[in-house]
């Protein structure tokens, strides 16, 4: 069984090793620097002569690019002496620019032409904005978080300066199962309350577009829906901010 078990990877990163071997001769002479984009990114599409296309030295090379709702982009770069060039052009910055892209190259003297495909994801981020559920006896938490002012509850240091936290208001957590809200009424709540909001940031596919890191800015209404003031204090606004380790829906690999 020992045995058995120090083999196995070695098999598979065998395997995988074998298949990058494979891939390499079958290159294509175009590609962009990433297979994946999110909107507003800047594409950079190359190309050469790795699999004797026969780009010309100093010939343009145009590229057309065809994208979801009706996005349309050209750019051109200049072949060197070897053939290589590269060109780059901007994705709408909006969800307009979610979809699937393919794009054409063209040598003005050579004629060669070469097409190829890329995407924009945007990103491989999902949040989900709530609020803790201020009803008592509600969810499938219960009871709810005490209504405490701030002058009652400090904010939290995060633990080791890292941004993290333990569940510093007691049972007031995104939850899994879900146990926050997406409106809040005002009778379930109290005057000068700290008012405990989650976003759950999902992560799936690769994060290589944003290299990790994503700005995202909430708001909040001041009124009610029936135009009634709910109760903002500006003095206050953001009172702290964390990851809250000990939230249900927390799955933090830090």
């Amino acid at each position: 069984m020992s045995t058995h078990t120090r083999k196995r990877p070695f098999a598979v990163g065998l395997l995988l090793l074998l298949l990058a071997m494979l891939v390499v001769p079958a290159m294509a002479a175009v590609w962009t620097d990433q297979s994946d984009y999110t909107p507003g990114s800047v594409v950079t599409i190359s190309g050469d002569n790795s699999d004797n296309a026969g780009y010309l030295p100093e010939e343009v090379v145009d590229v057309n690019v065809y994208g979801p709702n009706g996005y349309t982009a050209t750019c051109n770069g200049v072949a060197d002496d070897l053939g290589a060039w590269f060109c780059q052009l901007t994705l709408w910055d909006s969800l307009d620019a979610v979809g699937a892209y393919s794009y054409t190259a063209t040598g003005r003297t050579s004629g060669v032409t070469e097409t190829g495909t890329f995407t924009d994801s945007a990103g491989s981020y999902s949040l989900n904005w709530s609020a803790a559920d201020p009803k008592p006896n509600s969810g499938p938490f219960a009871p709810t978080y005490a209504k405490v002012s701030p002058s009652q509850l400090a904010c939290p240091t995060p633990s080791g300066g890292i941004g993290r936290a333990a569940d510093p208001l007691t049972n007031a957590i995104f939850g899994s199962p879900k146990d926050s809200v997406e409106s809040l009424a005002p009778e379930n709540m109290a005057l000068g309350q700290i008012v405990p909001f989650e976003v759950r940031i999902a992560v799936s596919g690769i994060t290589t577009p944003e290299n990790g890191v994503i700005e995202f800015t909430p708001y909040w209404l001041t009124k009610t829906t029936n135009g009634g003031n709910f109760g903002y204090d500006p003095t206050y606004e953001v009172y702290c901010a964390f990851v809250d380790t000990a939230d249900t829906a927390t799955v933090d690999p830090a």
